[in-house]
């Protein structure tokens, strides 16, 4: 069977609520284009591996995704194995303008799909598909203000809704924001809004103040569990975290004695660390499941490639998203968490260790940067860790599966946080 990635990207409304996935699909590390390979392939690719082999319901959940079409998909005659409320489909940007495809769009309309144009630029000759796209999404990357707002005034006149794509930067969304547009695309949640001078907020101080205490290597259980017990809603949450169906427990646990005891000081720490982030209550939540989702994923990668660190590692990817969070410079948050030097070296520089390898990792097939993932050469499909043994190789099958149960595993957390 072809190796291939699947991953997916959130898009968000005006108020930052994940309201979409699009579904990206590559066939295999290097290519760094669904298109490399040929287009259809891969648009039947996407469809077939995201329904049938994943379940669509496991790469977005109740969200609708986006599916990318090619021009002889659109004009060709299979049937779309899909409920029309579940999923946008995207005519992809090399699509040119004919009558078969037209054609197309038009069958796709009267099956009351909801129909995008993807990484548009406005063409007279794309009017008739403008009247038939319920959105239009562009490119916003490296555009000045002034220039996005030219490029949007031929589209006025058409009922459709603006989705800004590869919006990186907090400035980027303001100014999307300011000109009209929808939805929005991009990692600028994941950026933080530094403003030189600007002191950490109260609530968050405290907030920091207590992760520290928590994660200090130096505590002891019983000086954990007095932490706790003392934030009556800290102790319950934990609790009900612990109990749920996810940790699999045989016995519900009753105590934080008890969770310490059974589940040890690391992950109880890690947990208690969690939920405290759960708490910045000025973010939107999609920032804390990505953290959830990235700490489960370092988490599990650790377990393979060095198993003597891996609550290290689900704190790295914890802790990963820190400074967006905050709004503050990382190296400032750091000095004031006593957290172990490896965990500090891993997020301020990850090639430094082996830890900030996995980030690294996760981070970039996260962003469906795969071209950048590095293949170990001498050994078929296996990832390149720089900091990683000869004998503890992550192959990407694995990476796959893991990532794959890493979302389904931060979505059910991210339950116990409503």
């Amino acid at each position: 069977m072809e190796k291939f990635f699947v991953g997916r990207q959130p898009i968000f409304n005006r108020k930052q609520q994940v309201v979409a996935y699009e579904l990206l699909y590559r066939a295999k590390a290097g290519a760094d284009s669904a298109n490399v390979i040929d287009g259809d392939k891969a648009t039947s690719q996407v469809i077939v591996n995201s329904l049938f082999d994943i379940g669509l319901e496991h790469l977005v959940g109740e969200s609708v995704a986006f599916i990318n079409l090619t021009d002889s998909f659109i004009r060709g005659d299979m049937a779309m194995p899909f409920n029309h409320r579940q999923v946008v489909l995207e005519m992809l940007e090399n699509v040119e303008p004919t009558a078969e495809a037209l054609a197309g769009m038009k069958k796709l309309a009267a099956q009351k799909f909801t129909l995008a144009l993807d990484d548009f630029i406005y063409r007279p000759e794309f009017d008739p598909f403008l009247e038939l796209a319920h959105i239009v999404k562009l490119e916003v990357m490296n555009l000045s203000k002034t220039e996005l707002a030219a490029r949007i005034a031929p589209l006025k006149k058409f009922k459709v809704k603006l989705l800004a794509e590869k919006v990186e930067t907090q400035q980027e969304y303001q100014d999307c924001l300011e000109l009209g547009f929808s939805m929005f695309q991009g990692y600028f949640l994941c950026k933080p809004q530094l403003v030189e001078g600007r002191r950490l907020a109260p609530n968050k101080m405290v907030l920091l103040n207590l992760m520290s205490k928590v994660q200090n290597p130096d505590i002891e259980m019983g000086q954990l569990e007095e932490l706790i017990v003392q934030d009556v809603s800290l102790s319950y949450r934990l609790l009900k975290l612990i109990n749920s169906a996810n940790f699999g427990l045989r016995h519900e646990i009753e105590s934080i004695a008890m969770a310490l005891s059974l589940l040890g000081l690391k992950a109880v720490r890690n947990w208690v660390s969690l939920i405290m982030l759960s708490h910045v209550d000025d973010k939107p939540p999609e920032l804390l499941k990505i953290a959830i989702f990235r700490a489960r994923l370092c988490e599990q990668i650790g377990k393979l490639v060095i198993p003597n660190q891996i609550a290290q590692c689900f704190t790295v990817g914890l802790f990963s998203l820190l400074e967006a969070m905050m709004d503050q410079p990382l190296k400032e948050l750091l000095q004031e968490l006593p957290l172990a030097n490896d965990i500090k070296l891993a997020l301020l520089d990850p090639r430094v260790n082996l830890q900030g390898n996995i980030l690294q990792l996760v981070v970039l097939y996260e962003s469906g940067r795969w071209a950048e993932i590095e293949l170990l050469e001498g050994e078929e499909g296996c990832v390149k860790l720089s900091r990683a043994p000869k004998n503890r190789q992550l192959k990407l099958d694995e990476l796959q599966r893991l990532y794959l149960e890493a979302i389904e595993w931060s979505e059910l957390q991210m339950q116990q946080f409503k």
